[in-house]
């Protein structure tokens, strides 16, 4: 029983990264710039604590279940990205985050209060095999990424829980919602774009000696 449960859950990640995969390979060839593999928990996944690597800003779980839990899977999802339900850092426990264009930051407490500041020596974009090694030295460290739960049942499709934004007139705030997997690839496009778009306007001001490392 157990073998066939993983064995669906591994079937949900390969979905995911099938989903995944073909916005990641146009937004990253339209900006030039080298395409990373999204990668399933049957790769390298597992020891960053994620069922699907390959995107350093997301904490992305999956889960292919009929029972469904969503309240617990959401808790662990927001947990590993080190956030609280609602996407914002866990207090006491964040020291690190991770730019979305791959860079660390550093907190700096200063009198006016917290700061973040690129890390100027780490590269915008790995090659494949200092990629993997970068999401191992990132797995044992607090960071703050975007928590992002697919979930389905069997002959279901994919739902989406995610961090959306409510709009009054002059106000806004935070929240969990969920949405089918067409409303999330049209959002994934438009971060991924808007992030790759940052990646290449910082690649562009840093010193060549450091953009070529």
């Amino acid at each position: 029983m157990g073998n066939m449960a993983r064995m669906k859950g591994q079937r949900g990640e390969l979905e995911v990264v099938k989903l995944l995969q073909p916005t990641v390979t146009s937004c990253y060839m339209m900006k030039g710039l080298e395409v990373p593999r999204v990668a399933s928990d049957l790769s390298h996944a597992k020891c960053v604590g994620f069922d699907i690597a390959g995107l350093e800003w997301i904490a992305l779980e999956v889960k292919r279940q009929e029972t469904l839990n969503v309240k617990a899977w959401w808790e662990q999802t927001c947990r590993q990205a080190g956030t609280d339900e609602f996407g914002m850092p866990l207090k006491g426990q964040v020291d690190k985050t991770v730019l979305p264009d791959s860079r660390r930051l550093v907190c700096v407490n200063t009198n006016a209060g917290e700061h973040e500041v690129p890390h100027p020596r780490v590269p915008l974009a790995w090659p494949p095999e200092s990629r993997v090694k970068s999401e191992q030295s990132l797995a044992g460290s607090a960071l703050i990424r975007t928590p992002i739960l697919f979930y389905r049942k069997n002959k279901e499709p994919w739902s989406v829980r995610m961090i959306g934004r409510l709009f009054c007139d002059k106000t806004q705030f935070r929240t969990p919602v969920t949405v089918n997997s067409v409303q999330f690839l049209a959002w994934f496009e438009l971060k991924l774009n808007e992030i790759l778009g940052t990646m290449v306007s910082l690649a562009e001001d840093l010193p060549e000696d450091v953009r070529n490392q």
